[in-house]
């Protein structure tokens, strides 16, 4: 037995422990795993836009055609949006991103970006596209989204207490 209070001999993983120890004292908390190259991490600090003001932008393929889109989530590693019928991206296609973002002054955002994934939109008639910004993506211009997200989370935050007549200092 440790100083801890924890066996030194038992056959449980490090992580076992951890999330026991979570448990036990902490209640049930989610505990996150290895980061996974692979896996999505935009759920971190992601801005569904359907409660707030469509977000309009323009996609310029490599042939230099330019498509109207809705962007649906927006995040500061890429976003998801609802493309037009008539334009069929490959998955890893790379296209350039136009997008003004409504800060207090407007920023543009003018980057590229790869297809991940796509999906049928729930109305039929178009396809919803899910889109990561390129590595070598401004830094700059990474803040100004995560900033644009954050601020308008603070706003739907704030909205929701007010609601609820609860007193808001945020």
């Amino acid at each position: 037995m440790s100083s801890l209070g924890f066996s030194t001999n038992t056959a449980l993983p490090q992580e076992s422990l951890v999330n026991s120890w979570v448990e036990k004292y902490l209640g049930n908390v989610p505990v996150r795993g290895a980061y996974d190259p692979e896996q999505d991490q935009r759920n971190d600090y992601r801005l569904n836009l359907a409660s707030l003001q469509a977000l309009d932008a323009a996609i310029i393929t490599r042939e230099g055609t330019i498509y109207g889109i809705t962007i649906l989530n927006l995040s500061a590693s890429g976003l998801s949006c609802a493309i037009p019928q008539g334009y069929t991206p490959e998955s890893g296609e790379p296209v350039t991103i136009s997008l003004y973002l409504p800060l207090k002054e407007h920023i543009h955002i003018y980057t590229e970006m790869r297809l991940v994934t796509q999906t049928p939109h729930p109305d039929g008639k178009r396809r919803v596209a899910r889109y990561r910004y390129s590595e070598a993506m401004d830094e700059e211009d990474r803040e100004n989204i995560h900033r644009f997200v954050m601020e308008k989370q603070f706003e739907l935050i704030r909205k929701e207490r007010a609601k609820k007549g609860h007193l808001v200092a945020l």
